[in-house]
Formats: structure tokens, sequence, C-alpha cells
């Protein structure tokens, strides 16, 4: 028989392995908690992602008459530096004689990089109906505005309205 083992080497070579279980218990806690950190902070940047969105998804009204073929601002929102926009807009208009009527649906991705906003691209008009084709709608930038641009017809009363909202994005 060999020699029996004596309780200070018995507790010397547990505590080792022990300690050795215990680091290994440690580093894998630790790479868990910083994957969980990891996972944490994409969550919260794609929260606050989701909030822009949702703060700022309201429909927004607006009213106005137009007696010409000028050009008229029916709504104007001023962008915040550092943004990108996706604007949407739904613009009514009938003649107050009830002789015509329109209905446009128009959306445009605009910026803010600095004192002025900017259009990227072209307004696109997904569903444009009129009775009387003189009638536009556009959007277009004036400074750090972004506008809804209507237009009607000579010595004609037209009475417009908007809706419109967008979706706010800052990196």
């Amino acid at each position: 028989m060999g020699r029996p083992v004596q309780a200070p080497e018995l507790l010397s070579g547990d505590l080792a392995h022990v300690r050795q279980g215990a680091q290994r218990m440690f580093n894998s806690l630790t790479q868990s908690v910083n994957e969980l950190n990891r996972k944490l902070t994409a969550a919260t940047k794609d929260l606050q992602h989701l909030e822009y969105w949702v703060s700022n998804n309201d429909w927004r009204q607006a009213r106005i008459s137009t007696t010409d073929a000028t050009e008229t601002t029916l709504a104007s929102y001023t962008m915040v530096d550092d943004r990108v926009w996706l604007m949407e807009a739904l613009v009514a208009a009938r003649e107050r004689s009830g002789a015509d009527r329109a209905y446009f649906h128009i959306e445009g991705l605009f910026y803010r990089e600095g004192a002025s906003a900017a259009q990227e691209g072209l307004t696109i008009s997904s569903v444009n109906l009129e009775s009387d084709y003189d009638w536009d709608c556009d959007f277009d930038v004036d400074g750090a505005d972004v506008r809804i641009r209507v237009t009607g017809e000579a010595a004609t009363d037209v009475d417009w309205r908007s809706w419109a909202r967008f979706r706010e994005y800052k990196a």
C-alpha cells in the first residue's frame, strides 16, 4: 500500500481544484455579463430610435385657403440640426363652390447638417387625384424649414388641408 494522504495535502489539492473551477466560473460569468451589456446597449439604441419614431409619428394638421395660382405655404416644420426626416403628407383640397377637388399623398427625405435643411432627391407623389390639373402640391425647403407648398387656380377660392407626419432619426 502506498503512503496515506495527509489532511493538509488533501485540502491543498482540493483547494487548488476548487480555485480553478471558481476561476472558470468567474471567467464564464464575466463573458456572460459582457455579452449581456452589449445586448442591452444595442437594445437601448433600438429603443431610442423607436422613441424618436413614436414621438414624431403623430399626424399634424394645417389649413389654408388660396384665391389664385400663386404657390403658397400650407405648413412649415423646422428641423433640428443633425437629423434625417422621412416626411409624409396627405393633402386634400376643395373649391368652395364644390366644382373641383384634389387629393395628394407625397413623401420626401430631408436632412439637416448645419444651418440649413436639404431635400434628398425629389418629392415622391404616390397619389395625385385632381379634378383640376392646374392644382399642385409639393415639398420644398427654406432655411431650416421643410414646407408643404400648394398651388390653386386664378380667381378660384380653394380650401386646403394637410395631415403631415415625419419620422425623425438622429444617429
